[in-house]
């Protein structure tokens, strides 16, 4: 055959094989499908041996130009043959991905182009399998609905599974891939938990930059096998992630906790302690399964064998404080709390119950109002005392708080009458933060003198709370409070009774008794308990032990030859960390142990002791309050005082540790802690036996995420992930030079602990600090106190710390540059030590730097340290000082700013906590000043501005502009959420998607909860009041939908991000334009659903935009006027703080500021002073535009609806208006 005839090109007859060809999905999941159809489709057009390689290039018969036919020949053979690769090549275009679309454009042959795809897409089959399984394994269908759309979507897995390259069938078991760079041990699969509770949602961030969610945590088995020999350990403290696709065994939690592992050919080996190979995990595509193995156990523990605890109704009765056993018996029927198992419900002669309940004539019916409908809308409450004997920590008196409609019970001890109100201001503040409750609505009491003071008083009236007081001599109409005082009395009576323990531990008893009392059913929660109706989760009693059970408790310092452990008795849960709280008899005290065994319990059967999670709500204790002061020595403080004895942490905007969030509390209790709420864990002596105990607790995070699939720990690692990292030296390092400093200024005293004081925890704040290029410039280690664990009116009063706002900031920049002034900057190094303490407080040792054989000391603070909440205040102080005797006068407008204005010598500084921004009109006088600066503090001396609080500074002097931009900011959002290939848009809103009135389903929700939504509005919100006014108004948008976001949402968000991503370069510049104020005032009249308008304003100064704002307005207009004016009126008020700000840092304003808006009736109204018939009912506080306008300080003027710079505050527009206002608002291209 002639080559003509080998490559004779025929005419297409399969024009729609391309459309039976499926699009190959991103992830690969329908790959087995796709590379069938297209090998199929291919091979119908006769070109497989094309995209296989084996047709050869056609090559000539004879030298060019010898025969011109066989050149021809040749040359029509050639176009043939790319025109064949040509058709694979389009085919592939048409139904590949973008991303490797990319990879084989430059590659002309169709064979190395899908050689590419089949090497980028083969070793994925398998991953694919797993994820539909795991999938297909968590598939539920909720109770009494309906189970087609369920099953619909089995089906739907069950295909791709197969279309995966998987028969059903033959669905392979879940492996788990050991991971050297994960955090933590993770899994997807609820079943496979042992012990399992649930927790605050956390994020993960994984490697290829995809967030998952943590919903739960708990402990699992896994079984494998090595040389036919079976080989089963437990993981403790796994995180559950239902939408992570793998199972992950943590590395480096696997090393801390002994073993050790090494990669060589044969694969991973993983090493006991001792060096001997426990297994194998062989290397499969560039990871390593362990594959599990049906194991057969010798002797499983009950624990193993199932999930409840067998009890006797009587054992039950004893162990639930003599709680009425019928009640009890129908609690386990009902499952209203789990745990428990039944064996025998013959109901018993209590000798205790007899002993200790006296009977009493019954109260009246205690009921005279309905129920009340929500938590905090009714709440009683007693004080009972004086005890006949005090607690050990010296406690007589106990009060009761009562919700009305959950019946949760909180209980507080109290040396005097008196302290009542000061527990009421606690009980308060945890119900807000624990319970989302905005105020108390009525508070039902006696009138004793400890509720009726005039301190009291006031301050119900203040929170808006409504007191309800009973008459005079009848105490029934406080029924239900007078009733829980007798319950609680005669259950913790019986519980003393019952474990023969002396009196003065009747504190520890009555703590018990209503934590126990909690999670009862009672008389108002019928089918329930006030912990389920509270806290949502239904009580688990499976671990529960007996009031005064005998326990042997773990001595950490024993010599070789002294007794490992003690023998105590337990006394209750500890409120504020993993641990139990342990009665000493010889000793006569109470202290919070961890590493316990229960005397009741054979040594050579460890049990899983369920101890209540960090999260799990425990009213009895207030999360919030300070650690109970224990110390190995002693501690005589009882289990109450230590939990309760804390007014609730106030919270000022300025304060860098405040009452702390989940994520916060996660933190105290892990590693890198010890202090707060403990860092204290369940030790491996109290899990069940396996041959191989991996136990590494819980590493807690604060503000970040868990990290897995080999990811890095981040700017800002917790302490232990620190260690674990590869960082870690560089971290150390920071560390030691922190606590140098600290010690070299005098900063503390290491002494002994001292009893009934409050202890504050400590903990490292890392953090790598970057340039203007987000290059790492150093390696930042702070040890900070937990002031959330500080206590009002006994270690910090004052707290409020001002620091400058950014329109100050923008507006001293703005002047500099047009004035053609130094700005420097500098830091001043370890700024909060060097305020000094009025109050007396203890701190726990740093993390990792505790004194050997000391290691129960505390330090004595004699200077303050971050954390603490006053610390802010005393270095502000410090800095008003020093200011001040250089002569420097405070702004009235803002506490933030200092400035100098004295002959010749100009000087502005804008302080933000420890950075300072310097501005001065000469060389000369910034040197005086910095060098002056630095003989007082230490100082950093970073010279000319170039990047503060996140944005870079670009200063073009010839010119006179100065630009800000966050552009390295935006990278880093990018990055974080993984959108760094995501294509740019040119509007940050799309008018025409309707954001309101969103219908959520479940299945929204359970997509929305592994979305970190807020985390992505709040990292946007800094862009909006920081560079970036062309999206205030999307992002006051999105903000609104924090509570129940939508997908629809979610895609909204992302496509500000992607507007960032494609205007990054855009700089707010100053200095391009005369220098003058100028303010602008716009209004979207009812456009929304809530029918509220929307305002906005912006004030230009030297080019660009120095303060704006975007806000919904406060009441409903009536018109487009109305609304219009009401925004005028407002921006007024910003106005005048701009003028009198600008006139203490330059002069009086001559002129009246100009004001523009695009409404002519608002205009009118606003200069005429009149009333209408229309506008008569405005409130008089809008009107104050009127007196701004008469007095001279402001002219009202029309401006051009297409020239309102502020309409991109209020509404979605198209691009090109976008484009327009956002040059007008002052942002250039770089």
């Amino acid at each position: 055959m002639s080559p003509v005839g080998m490559y004779e090109f025929q005419p297409d007859h399969h024009e729609t094989t391309t459309s039976r060809i499926p699009k190959l999905n991103e992830d690969g999941s329908n790959w087995v499908l796709f590379k069938e159809q297209f090998v199929a489709a291919v091979s119908a057009k006769g070109l497989v041996r094309f995209l296989d390689g084996r047709e050869k290039v056609p090559v000539p018969t004879t030298a060019p130009g010898v025969d011109p036919d066989a050149d021809e020949r040749y040359e029509a053979a050639q176009d043939i043959w790319v025109a064949k690769h040509q058709t694979i090549r389009t085919l592939l275009f048409q139904t590949l991905p973008e991303a490797i679309k990319l990879r084989i454009a430059p590659l002309q042959r169709a064979s190395e182009a899908w050689k590419t795809v089949v090497d980028e897409y083969d070793d994925q089959g398998e991953f694919v399998q797993v994820e539909l399984l795991r999938q297909m394994h968590a598939l539920r269908c909720e109770e009494n609905t309906d189970p087609r759309p369920t099953l619909n979507k089995l089906e739907r897995l069950k295909s791709e599974y197969a279309t995966a390259g998987a028969s059903v069938q033959s669905l392979p078991k879940l492996s788990r891939i050991l991971d050297s760079g994960a955090s933590r041990h993770f899994d997807p699969c609820r079943e496979n938990f042992e012990t399992f509770h649930a927790i605050t949602p956390k994020p993960i961030s994984s490697a290829d930059g995809r967030v998952f969610h943590a919903t739960g945590e708990g402990n699992v088995r896994v079984m494998t096998s090595h040389n036919g020999k079976s080989i089963q350990f437990l993981l403790k403290d796994v995180l559950y992630a239902p939408s992570m696709p793998h199972a992950l065994i943590s590395i480096s939690r696997a090393a801390n906790a002994g073993l050790s592992v090494r990669f060589g050919k044969g694969g991973c080996h993983v090493l006991s302690p001792k060096g001997n190979t426990m297994f194998v995990v062989p290397e499969r595509q560039g990871l390593y399964p362990i594959l599990p193995t049906p194991v057969k156990l010798k002797a499983p523990h009950p624990a193993a064998l199932t999930a409840a605890t067998s009890l006797t109704l009587h054992e039950l009765h004893c162990r639930m404080g003599h709680a009425y056993p019928p009640a009890l018996k129908k609690m386990i029927q009902d499952g209203v709390v789990t745990g428990i198992r039944l064996e025998n419900t013959d109901q018993v002669f209590c000798e205790i119950c007899a002993k200790a309940k006296q009977p009493r004539e019954p109260f009246p019916p205690e009921r005279s109002s309905p129920q009340a409908d929500h938590y905090g809308a009714r709440v009683h409450t007693d004080v009972w005392g004086k005890a006949p004997i005090r607690t050990l920590a010296g406690k007589e008196y106990y009060v009761l708080f009562l919700d009305d409609h959950t019946d949760e019970a909180v209980v507080m001890l109290m040396s005097r009458k008196s302290d009542t109100f000061s527990r009421y201001k606690t009980y308060n503040a945890w119900v807000k933060a624990q319970r989302g409750v905005s105020v108390i609505q009525e508070l039902q009491s006696d009138r004793g003198g400890e509720y009726i003071s005039d301190e009291f008083s006031a301050y119900l009236e203040g929170e808006g709370t409504v007191r309800r007081l009973t008459s005079h001599d009848s105490p029934q109409q406080n029924g239900k409070a007078e009733r829980l005082n007798r319950t609680v009395v005669e259950h913790a009576r019986a519980l003393l009774f019952d474990a023969d323990l002396p009196k003065a531990l009747w504190g520890e008893a009555v703590m018990h008794a209503v934590w126990l009392r909690n999670r009862t059913t009672t008389r108002n929660t019928p089918g329930s308990t006030p912990h389920e109706r509270a806290a949502g989760m239904k009580p688990d009693l499976r671990s529960l032990p007996r009031f005064g059970s005998p326990v042997w408790v773990h001595v950490d310092a024993a010599s070789k030859l002294d007794p490992k452990s003690r023998q105590g008795r337990w006394v209750g849960f500890d409120a504020q960390s993993k641990a139990h709280r342990i009665y000493w008899p010889d000793r006569h005290t109470v202290s919070i142990e961890r590493d316990v065994r229960f005397a009741d319990v054979p040594l050579a059967t460890p049990i899983t002791m369920h101890i209540p999670a960090e999260g799990e709500p425990i009213p009895e204790g207030i999360p919030n309050a300070p650690t109970p002061t224990v110390s190995s020595d002693s501690a005589d403080q009882d289990a109450v005082a230590g939990q309760v004895e804390a007014e609730p942490p106030m919270l000022r905007r300025s304060q860098r540790m405040r009452n702390p969030s989940q994520w916060v509390q996660d933190l105290s209790s892990g590693a890198g802690t010890t202090g707060g709420r403990g860092a204290q864990q369940v030790p491996a002596s109290i899990l069940e036996h396996a041959d191989l105990a991996i136990d590494e607790g819980a590493a807690r995070v604060v503000d970040e995420p868990a990290h897995a699939l080999a990811a890095m720990a981040g700017d800002e690692p917790t302490y232990r992930e620190a260690m674990a990292g590869p960082e870690c030296d560089d971290w150390k390092i920071a560390m030691q030079e922190e606590l140098a400093k600290i010690e070299a200024m005098g900063t503390y005293e290491l002494v002994e602990p001292p009893k009934d004081v409050n202890i504050v925890g400590s903990v490292w704040v890392l953090k790598k600090k970057r340039d203007e290029h987000n290059n790492v410039a150093k390696f930042k280690a702070r040890l900070c106190a937990q002031g959330f664990s500080q206590v009002y009116g006994i270690d910090y009063v004052e707290t409020a710390a001002p620091t400058a706002s950014l329109s100050s900031l923008r507006l001293v920049l703005a002047l500099a540059a047009a004035n053609d002034w130094e700005i420097h900057q500098i830091d001043f190094k370890n700024a909060y030590l060097n305020g000094d303490l009025d109050e007396t407080i203890y701190m726990r040792q740093p993390p990792g730097f505790a004194q050997p054989n000391r290691e129960h000391w505390l330090w004595k603070l004699l200077k303050a340290l971050y954390g603490l909440k006053q610390a802010g205040r005393l270095w502000y102080q410090k800095v008003c000082e020093l200011l001040a005797e250089f002569g420097l006068t405070r702004s009235q407008y803002d506490l933030g700013v200092f400035f100098c204005f004295d002959g010749t010598i100009i000087i502005i500084i804008v302080i933000h906590v420890d950075d300072c921004t310097l501005v001065a009109n000469s060389k000369s006088v910034m040197t005086k000043l910095k060098h002056d600066l630095g003989s007082r503090f230490e100082i950093v001396d970073l010279g000319e501005l170039r990047w503060l609080l996140g944005f870079e500074v670009h200063r073009n002097r010839s010119a006179r502009t100065i630009s800000l931009s966050q552009a390295s900011y935006i990278d880093t959002l990018l990055d974080r959420f993984g959108m760094v290939e995501a294509h740019t848009l040119t509007v940050p809103l799309d008018s025409h998607i309707n954001l309101f009135d969103i219908e959520i389903t479940n299945e929204d929700r359970h997509e929305m909860s592994r979305k970190p939504y807020a985390r992505l509005v709040g990292s946007l919100m800094y862009a909006a009041i920081g560079t970036r006014p062309d999206i205030a108004f999307a992002v006051s948008t999105l903000a609104r939908f924090m509570a129940t976001p939508a997908p629809v949402h979610w895609d909204a968000a992302k496509r500000v991000l992607r507007y960032l991503k494609g205007t990054r370069d855009l700089r707010l510049t100053f200095g391009t334009s005369s220098h003058t104020l100028v303010g602008y005032s716009d209004a979207d009249w009812a456009s929304q659903p809530h029918r509220h308008s929307i305002s906005g304003h912006v004030f230009l100064y030297s080019g660009g935009s120095i303060s704006w704002s975007s806000r919904k307005q406060p009441i409903i207009a009536l018109s487009t006027t109305e609304a219009e004016y009401i925004s005028v009126s407002d921006t007024s008020r910003e106005m005048l703080w701009l003028r009198s700000l600008l006139a203490e840092l330059t002069s009086p304003l001559p002129t009246p500021t100009p004001l523009y808006s695009d409404n002519q009736s608002a205009i009118t109204i606003a200069k005429s002073g009149m009333l209408h018939a229309r506008t008569k009912h405005i409130d008089i506080r809008y009107h104050f535009i009127r007196e701004v306008i008469s007095s001279g300080r402001a002219t009202l003027a029309y401006c051009p609806t297409d020239e309102m710079v502020a309409d991109i505050l209020t509404k979605p527009l198209v691009r090109d208006k976008v484009a327009m206002l956002a040059h007008l608002l002052g942002l250039r291209p770089a």
